[in-house]
């Protein structure tokens, strides 16, 4: 699991009580990420999860140009004047068109915390199943596959910690 470092840009933000106290009862019964991970982390998996949601819905998958910049006037925008009207874009409430199926490979960098060559390196070497799409042939990762290679990679790690303790 990735650590608070240099990398990383610390940001803060109010939340209503009764959310945060949901957010943290999770966070100590299921420990999304394991022993290894913060509440921070869960956070910002669930933030960037959101944002990821938000890009398909009013960017067609892309990521969000800057706010000044002249190709954000293409975005199609929506002004929100309380927290009750954020579009809830949960796979549960959302129709199928707007749910998240494929996440561009940038973000399967920042899921497992590795760098580009080596996200690359997953999808050349087959272990991470990908397609490629557009005119610039970007690659995207079907979040079911994202899922069978993690759980492919406990797996491994399993077998590993077990082939220690029976041979250490």
């Amino acid at each position: 699991m990735d650590s608070i470092s240099s990398a990383k840009k610390k940001v803060s933000f109010y939340m209503r009580p009764e959310d945060e106290t949901r957010v943290r009862n999770a966070f100590r019964l299921v420990r999304p990420g394991g022993r290894q991970s913060s509440l921070s982390h869960m956070y910002s998996r669930a933030i960037t999860s959101y944002v990821a949601q938000l890009e398909t819905e009013y960017n067609g998958g892309q990521p969000f140009p800057d706010a000044a910049s002249p190709e954000a006037a293409k975005i199609r925008t929506h002004e929100i004047s309380s927290l009750d009207e954020w579009p809830d874009l949960n796979a549960a409430a959302a129709p199928a068109s707007s749910r998240v199926r494929f996440i561009p490979l940038e973000h399967v960098q920042e899921i497992l915390s590795i760098s580009r060559s080596q996200a690359y390196a997953l999808v050349r070497s087959g272990d991470l199943r990908a397609i490629q799409v557009g005119g610039r042939a970007q690659w995207r990762v079907e979040l079911t596959e994202l899922d069978a290679y993690i759980e492919r990679a406990y797996r491994t790690a399993e077998a590993a910690i077990s082939d220690e303790a029976v041979t250490g």
